[in-house]
């Protein structure tokens, strides 16, 4: 077990300056030994071109043409089902792991021989200026089969590592999705096995507002992903005590807030905003609803001449 292969899995589009960063801090794990795959969904010739520089003969790299790509869960299925490890750590190319982020995750892996999925804390960072740092001591861990309807949100994809055999035991990713991805697939992983979790930051999640190709800016489609995974998991939802299920809608409104945040729909965020107050009438809610009542660009409007200061 201590020297068990793990596999990092990056799956990029048409980012080659973002994946190299990913790559390079892939590469720079302390843990060994390490199998790096990069699958590349369809990206430009002029992208390929750049990767394959950066890249040499030094990783496995997988090109999915135009033709064949299928998108970001396919890609990813196709990097899990080339692997060699025994275990699987995905990173998207936008996020940056920390040197002993696998190596960190594999203790707990080799000090209990039946984990199946280990998760971390992680800092976002904005549009590369504002950094924040989660509190790692309120990340989720144990018997999480009903817990993670409502408390997912820290389970990002650059956070997990999984055993390999229990992604396939769940069928992988569900390549119908194109948002929740990594939602749909720690819920029914952590449907059959408990969370184990390194309370330590270990790596860098990104959030990039104007990036056009950061398909967590697309609100849509993302409500689409939610209709799709209440259907899908109709049936465990139903079972749900009154409590959790409240407390999904809240958290779901709240990650519609912040994507409609990142995509820069300041009118729709309000509205969730406003939502998210009603459901739950804290101070803080109520705050943040109405600081955000008047956006800046409707001051601006308003009294051009001034100085808009935004707490």
């Amino acid at each position: 077990m201590a020297d068990a292969l793990v596999t990092a899995i990056i799956t990029t589009h048409n980012r080659p300056d973002l994946c190299e960063i990913a790559i390079a801090s892939a590469v720079s794990q302390t843990y060994r030994p390490l199998e790096v795959i990069v699958v590349d969904d369809a990206s430009s010739p002029e992208c390929r071109a750049e990767l394959e520089s950066f890249i040499g003969d030094k990783l496995t790299y997988i090109y999915i043409d135009k033709e064949h790509s299928r998108g970001g869960n396919y890609a990813r299925n196709t990097g899990i089902k080339n692997a060699n490890g025994e275990y699987i750590a995905l990173l998207d190319d936008d996020d940056e792991w920390l040197p002993q982020k696998i190596e960190k995750q594999m203790e707990v892996v080799i000090n209990n021989s039946e984990v199946m999925a280990v998760s971390c804390g992680h800092v976002t960072e904005f549009n590369f200026k504002r950094r924040f740092e989660q509190d790692v001591n309120k990340l989720p861990e144990g018997d999480m089969h009903q817990r993670i309807f409502y408390d997912w949100v820290s389970l990002l994809t650059s956070s997990m590592l999984f055993n390999r055999q229990a992604l396939f035991e769940v069928g992988l990713f569900d390549e119908n999705l194109r948002f929740w991805q990594d939602c749909d697939l720690n819920t029914r992983v952590l449907q059959n096995w408990p969370l184990y979790t390194v309370k330590e930051r270990l790596f860098i999640y990104r959030v990039i507002n104007k990036d056009k190709s950061r398909l967590s800016n697309n609100i849509e489609g993302w409500k689409d992903a939610v209709k799709y995974c209440n259907n899908k998991f109709a049936e465990q939802l139903e079972a749900l005590p009154p409590e959790m299920r409240r407390m999904r809608e809240l958290t779901i409104l709240k990650d519609a807030a912040n994507r409609a945040n990142q995509s820069g729909n300041s009118k729709l965020k309000r509205d969730y905003l406003k939502k998210i107050y009603r459901m739950e009438k804290t101070p803080k809610n109520l705050f943040k609803w109405l600081l955000n009542i008047i956006s800046v660009e409707d001051m601006k409007q308003k009294y051009p001449a001034a100085k808009i200061i935004r707490c």
